[in-house]
């Protein structure tokens, strides 16, 4: 986290952090390749988030590249409890 807040310009010091879990959204997985079409599918919903935060206007530190798509119905859901997280700045 500190290494994503210096490279906005920012000095990590002084910021104050608030950390927002959900989940587990799928159970562990016993083996990598059961594991990898879920890790795609979180990517996907990764992405999707950040790009909803980032419409909303706020500042997400990281990247998010290009992943399979994105389960709409999944996305809903966790957008839902997301957005009641998150409410528009005002």
């Amino acid at each position: 986290m500190t290494r994503q807040i210096q490279r906005t310009g920012l000095d990590p010091t002084p910021c104050r952090f608030e950390m927002v879990a959900l989940g587990p959204l799928f159970p562990e997985q016993r083996s990598m390749r059961s594991h990898r079409p879920i890790r795609d599918k979180v990517a996907a919903l990764e992405r999707g988030i950040a790009g909803f935060l980032r419409r909303r206007r706020y500042s997400v530190l990281g990247t998010h590249g290009r992943s399979l798509s994105l389960d709409a119905g999944l996305f809903a859901r966790v957008r839902a409890l997301v957005e009641r997280e998150f409410p528009p700045p005002g």
